[in-house]
């Protein structure tokens, strides 16, 4: 051991080996090592102020000088022998059993008591993780990477299993509030915020906000079961503004688009929402689609709810063995059901409602609970079918009831002006007059009748008289 001395104190000591067996006291700066090469090895706790940890003091000399209290900053100047390299690493180990115990390998926390953090940028944060992409002169790629990556691994595979009786996840937010904070500031609270900023004034797109793939490096393919589950109460499960293009957009690769409840039995799926209300049909769905005007009059007519099916690519053959549906509506009965004499089972309901003390005006052509239309803006085909509606089904079951009928025309105490209406005579629907005389008993009037109404029975065109009321 080597020293300088300067008067009293030692003012430069080079030690070769050395060990203090009480405590140290370092006053100062304390300079360890002269290479990145040294080390600083540690056989015990690490704590500040005192052994059981106390707070050290910033204050305003403090911050003239320093704005954070621990700060590392390394540089690399070469990859020789690595393929990655960590700054930081921290582990911690269990090797002793234990029942209701539990392991963190660091807890962060940022406490604010009684003063509060206000003003614009005022905040509290636990902790910033941030990415810094720096580019020169020189172009610059990144494969890939990210601010924070969170993994559940397997240390080493002994062959043991490993069971999980509740849950693990890679992150668990577990927003929170104390008793003091009220519904609304309470409201404020999130599991998870993003912000999207940009602070070069591009305003440049970005990628998804939240993605989840399958990690093609990997030899297997790893699956969800779910890939988002609300199951915690909510005001509003899914809520999506401001999008440019689609709220939702569902590709290809999906076997059912979306599933609510359970459409058909056929299908194998579960889950079906119960119906628990039986006395009124708008006493509440399980599922409903809702539209309104939003408080304002509307000043022109549109689509609320579209159910659309383009077909862009020529087919023929086998390609369209079956024609497909646009929408399919079915009520599934796997279960023995008995009428009480009141009840209606319809697979599909439109109503259009006037509500009471409103007034309906202007509707020249007609309003309607139902439209149906066909547009033909190519050509048909000779020998092609084709029916603005078609009534039947598959029925190899027994049918005993009251009446079966395509077409139930209901309530009856109504004054129908009449069961059907033909905008001209001369669209196709009625046979031109012949010479022929025949004889008609029970006529509304004397006369021939007005008009021919043409029906196709078994392929073959029948004429019925149709007479004018008077």
């Amino acid at each position: 051991m080597g020293s300088t001395l300067d008067g009293d104190r030692i003012r430069r000591m080079v030690v070769t080996d050395n060990i203090v067996t009480n405590n140290l006291t370092v006053s100062g700066t304390f300079t360890f090592g002269d290479a990145a090469v040294d080390t600083l090895i540690l056989k015990g706790r690490v704590a500040t102020g005192t052994a059981a940890g106390s707070n050290i003091t910033i204050d305003s000399t403090y911050l003239a000088s320093y704005g954070d209290l621990w700060k590392a900053k390394f540089q690399m100047s070469s990859w020789t022998g690595k393929d990655a390299f960590t700054g930081y690493s921290f582990r911690a180990e269990n090797r002793t059993a234990g029942t209701g115990k539990g392991l963190r390998a660091m807890e962060i926390l940022a406490a604010d008591y009684d003063v509060g953090l206000t003003g614009a940028s005022g905040n509290l944060q636990g902790l910033y993780v941030d990415v810094m992409l720096k580019s020169g002169a020189t172009a610059i790629t990144y494969t890939g990477g990210g601010a924070a990556e969170f993994c559940i691994s397997p240390e080493g595979d002994s062959g043991g299993a490993i069971t999980i009786t509740n849950y693990l996840a890679c992150a668990r937010l577990s927003p929170s509030s104390c008793a003091r904070t009220d519904s609304t500031n309470a409201a404020k609270i999130h599991g998870l915020y993003l912000t999207a900023r940009d602070g070069s004034g591009g305003s440049t797109k970005l990628g998804d906000g939240i993605c989840m793939i399958n990690d093609s490096s990997q030899t297997g393919t790893r699956t969800l079961t779910n890939g988002l589950n609300i199951n915690i109460g909510c005001t509003t499960g899914v809520k999506i503004s401001t999008c440019s293009s689609y709220a939702i957009d569902i590709g290809t690769g999906s076997k059912r688009a979306i599933l609510i409840g359970r459409p058909w039995v056929g299908t194998g799926e579960t889950g079906m929402k119960s119906i628990t209300d039986g006395t009124s049909w708008n006493a509440g769905a399980p599922v409903g689609f809702y539209f309104g005007d939003g408080g304002a009059a509307l000043t022109a007519w549109g689509e609320c709810f579209t159910v659309n099916q383009t077909i862009l690519t020529a087919s023929t053959g086998g390609t369209h063995t079956g024609w497909p549906y646009t929408g399919f509506f079915v009520t599934d009965v796997e279960a023995n059901v008995t009428d009480n004499g009141s009840n209606h089972w319809p697979t599909l309901m439109t109503s259009f409602c006037i509500g009471t003390g409103v007034t309906l005006d202007g509707f020249t052509v007609g309003a309607s609970s139902h439209h149906a239309s066909v547009d033909v803006n190519g050509t048909l085909a000779s020998g092609s079918k084709l029916s603005c509606i078609s009534f039947g089904g598959n029925w190899p079951g027994t049918i005993s009831g009251a009446f079966v009928v395509p077409l139930h025309v209901r309530p009856t105490n109504q004054n129908w002006t009449s069961f059907v209406k033909f905008e001209s005579a001369t669209n196709g629907c009625f046979q031109t007059e012949g010479s022929s005389t025949g004889t008609l008993t029970n006529c509304p009037h004397s006369g021939n009748p007005a008009y021919w109404l043409k029906i196709d029975i078994a392929g073959t065109n029948y004429c019925v008289p149709v007479f004018a009321v008077t």
